[in-house]
């Protein structure tokens, strides 16, 4: 069955189904081992897969004004849990009302009301309720009295590090791409239209096809990075820079992404960008020369990299943004 993004419970089929509840931004290597876990025991149980998950981010609804960087937009979101073989994405309003819930509301209203759950699966962190007052070991008393099981997933470890959206938000922003990819089980990625550019690129002999970063997304450091590029016709080594140009005195932030070897203009081309290496950071060159030296560099350094390292290609591929 294809997987099916809803956003009233009424649509889910009668009879009742396993849910895995969470936010699950960037559905990190933590996450898909709740998910995985949900599918293998909805097989066994012969239920129905729902992962719920919210919109908008609880702490927009509780800090109005508050915008939450994201590693993952929402379609980005349901299109990783959908390559994991669930049935179901129940994407849920978090309001205010849903905010006020008490965890045993929340239990009787939502899970047990609206989902008519007949196991849960919930990561170790999992909270819930008003003011974040149920922890996920709360969960087994309040269901165990309506038959209901739940499977609490204990934390993913990575190189010594618990895996968590919080520490791979850090990662990205520090330029450390290479190391969130190993938390997050592919690379981080971003999706955007190519928009017209003044053409100083082409100029230099490297055309840039130029994407404004999406809102809400996390932002990385500032610099030059490897990239892989994909528009459809299969993933490209690129090298990218991301940031303000201080050679030209621009201080507007932009993704300037060059394929290498690439020829025609992708001008309204929607690009998915996924970043591999940080190599420099920024700086003001002296003139064009030297400019364009440096650019042959990291182009260089691309390559061998891309050689030395990046044998799978394929996993580089397009999500929608």
């Amino acid at each position: 069955m294809q997987l099916s993004v809803i956003y009233h419970a009424s649509a889910l089929p009668p009879g009742g189904c396993g849910v895995a509840i969470g936010f699950f931004d960037g559905v990190h290597v933590g996450h898909r081992e709740i998910i995985r876990r949900l599918v293998r025991g909805c097989a066994e149980l012969g239920l129905k897969s729902v992962v719920m998950t919210f919109e908008p981010h609880p702490s927009e609804t509780l800090r109005p004004g508050c915008s939450i960087e994201r590693l993952t937009s929402l379609d980005q979101k349901t299109a990783l849990i959908a390559e994991l073989g669930v049935d179901y994405v129940f994407v849920r309003c978090f309001d205010r009302e849903l905010a006020a819930q008490e965890p045993k509301v929340f239990v009787e209203k939502v899970l047990l009301g609206e989902l008519n759950a007949k196991h849960v699966w919930v990561g170790f962190n999992f909270t819930f309720g008003h003011r974040a007052s149920g922890r996920a070991e709360d969960l087994g008393p309040l269901l165990a009295q309506h038959g209901v099981g739940v499977a609490i997933v204990e934390p993913v470890v990575r190189d010594g590090v618990v895996v968590s959206s919080t520490t791979i938000r850090a990662l990205i922003k520090s330029g450390s791409v290479d190391q969130a990819e190993k938390l997050l089980g592919k690379p981080f990625q971003i999706s955007g239209s190519v928009q017209s550019g003044d053409g100083r690129g082409r100029e230099l002999g490297f055309p840039t096809a130029n994407i404004a970063w999406p809102s809400q997304i996390v932002k990385p450091r500032h610099g030059v990075y490897v990239v892989m590029v994909d528009w459809g016709e299969g993933a490209r080594l690129g090298v990218a820079n991301f940031g303000p140009r201080p050679t030209f005195r621009s201080i507007r932030e932009l993704l300037e992404v060059h394929v290498i070897g690439g020829a025609r203009t992708l001008y309204g081309e929607e690009l998915t960008v996924s970043f591999l290496k940080w190599v420099r950071a920024q700086k003001a060159f002296r003139d064009e020369s030297a400019l364009i030296e440096q650019v042959k560099q990291d182009i260089s350094f691309a390559q061998q990299l891309n050689q030395e390292k990046f044998t799978h290609p394929l996993r580089y591929g397009r999500i929608k943004q």
